[in-house]
């Protein structure tokens, strides 16, 4: 169309084979919804319903193994209801790791800790340690720890000062952080980073405090260490910088991960181009994009177009511009549904949810079009008794529509449960022995000479300081140009008792320096 060069025209695609894999009846296309009294409620129903189907199509044989069966979504923000309902009915499933993965709670965390073991001196890491639930120091607890002198400090000073006016869970607490710091911080880059993530992962048992929240996250980590151990990295900040490569690049992008074997995946749109597998869910299919009116536009067809506030209505060629820019933004969610539906093999599953509004059914985003497209009325199908119903496309192929009842968390046939903790895998790798030879070491457990505190005004900072700064960069691997040096160095010379200003600042540079 020479007036909308926007609109891609599509042709039909033409199966490579004719027929069907003999275990797969037809039809080939299902509709699986959940109803409720707003999204809120409707979502988890859709959601249930769909584990339902996949523990069935389980038992029929027309679902091999689990890891044939994909889910996709739009936007991430829509995993947590899926995590739920596979987890109530026990399908092991996994997220596939993308820019958003490693901001999760349960990833962060773990991240957090190896961050705070590397960079001990970084106040917003050790926080985030102590108030991880491996250790679980109380919000007071945390907050007495850094002003109870009356003055911020930092702390790792306040770690390794006395804590009685700490209560006794607080108590117990740092201590474990002081042990587990004492253990843990000489490891260090000297051993694989996926070695050193499995030890504070058995130390902390946090596995087991994964598994027993709701949603089986304890995979989420497993694919963290998997992460790890691809990099094949021992320094720390060489992981980090890793970690942020993934995220900019966008991670694992056409790839199909290996620890997802024997589970069904989770992932966006985006994160599946180029994959294919032989069930495809497109899932939570009436979520609604964001649609949002812009201040103006520039396009060919208006030039620039504003919308101005103290007007009572828009100018017409604003309202204009908006309509172009909306059936653009149409025609990319067709696009992108186009590459969703295209990723399926041998079964394509929408599911999604009707919302009931001012009392009646209602479908939104891609649910109202496919409802269209069958013409279905969403209030009929509330009427609708549970059970299949097939409904015939204008090319004469059937799609198998199911309204489900509503169901309750575990109402889903539970599936084999996969065995946790044991494993029949193999170790991602072999334990290493590791020995500390504590001999080159013996100064570092050694409180340096801080009467520089009383006053603070020497201008020249102490010799043992300035080495001490210069040994945390290169622990650090940090080194002079790089944005982070500073920060690293003014925190470390605040724990050595540089507490004047110009003290530090001089320090700093002739940490630098050297």
């Amino acid at each position: 169309d020479p007036e909308r060069l926007y609109r891609v025209p599509y042709t039909a695609l033409d199966a490579d084979r004719k027929k069907p894999d003999l275990a797969v009846a037809p039809p080939f296309t299902e509709l699986i919804i959940g109803t409720g009294e707003g999204a809120g409620e409707a979502r988890p129903q859709a959601a249930r319903a769909l584990a339902r189907r996949l523990v069935e199509l389980k038992e029929l044989g027309e679902i091999n193994a689990y890891d044939d069966v994909a889910l996709l979504f739009r936007a991430s923000t829509g995993f947590g209801e899926y995590e739920e309902a596979l987890e109530d009915a026990g399908i092991p499933f996994v997220t596939v790791a993308g820019s958003g993965f490693y901001n999760r709670p349960e990833i962060r965390d773990v991240l957090n800790i190896l961050r705070a073991l590397s960079e001990p001196s970084n106040d917003a890491a050790l926080a985030g340690l102590l108030r991880s639930p491996a250790f679980g120091i109380s919000d007071p607890g945390l907050y007495l720890l850094r002003l109870h002198s009356g003055e911020p400090q930092p702390l790792l000073a306040a770690l390794e000062g006395d804590l009685g006016y700490l209560e006794e869970a607080d108590q117990e607490a740092t201590a474990w952080v002081r042990d587990f710091l004492a253990e843990f911080s000489p490891l260090v880059d000297r051993i694989p980073v996926a070695e050193l993530l499995k030890k504070i992962v058995d130390a902390t048992d946090y596995r087991a405090i994964l598994a027993a929240s709701h949603i089986r996250l304890w995979r989420n980590l497993d694919k963290l260490l998997q992460d790890a151990h691809t990099s094949g990295l021992v320094r720390v900040r060489g992981f980090f910088e890793y970690l942020r490569t993934l995220r900019e690049v966008g991670a694992r992008e056409g790839e199909a991960p290996a620890e997802a074997l024997g589970a069904v995946r989770l992932m966006t749109i985006h994160k599946a181009k180029g994959l294919e597998f032989e069930v495809v869910v497109l899932a939570d299919i009436s979520r609604k994009p964001l649609a949002r009116a812009e201040l103006a536009y520039l396009l060919p067809e208006t030039g620039p177009a504003f919308r101005f506030d103290r007007l009572e209505g828009s100018p017409l060629i604003y309202n204009l511009a908006r309509y172009i820019d909306q059936q653009q933004s149409q025609e990319e969610e067709n696009r992108i549904l186009y590459v969703a539906a295209t990723r399926s093999r041998e079964r394509l599953i929408l599911n999604g949810h009707l919302s009931l509004r001012w009392g009646k059914l209602t479908a939104d985003g891609w649910m109202k079009s496919f409802l269209e497209v069958l013409d279905l009325d969403p209030e009929s199908l509330g009427d609708v008794a549970e059970g299949w119903s097939q409904v015939s496309l204008p090319n004469g192929r059937e799609v198998g529509v199911w309204v489900a009842d509503a169901l309750e968390p575990g109402d889903a046939e539970l599936a084999a449960l996969t065995a946790w903790p044991e494993s029949e895998a193999q170790d991602l790798y072999a334990s290493l022995e590791v020995v500390i030879d504590e001999r080159t070491d013996d100064g570092k457990t050694v409180e340096l000479e801080r009467d520089w505190r009383a006053t603070g005004k020497r201008l020249h900072p102490p010799a043992v300081v300035v080495g001490a700064l210069v040994h945390e960069a290169i622990r650090s691997w940090i080194f002079p140009g790089d944005t982070e040096l500073k920060p690293v160095l003014e925190m470390s010379a605040l724990a050595h008792g540089l507490i004047d200003p110009g003290q530090r600042e001089r320090a700093i540079r002739e940490a630098e320096k050297l």
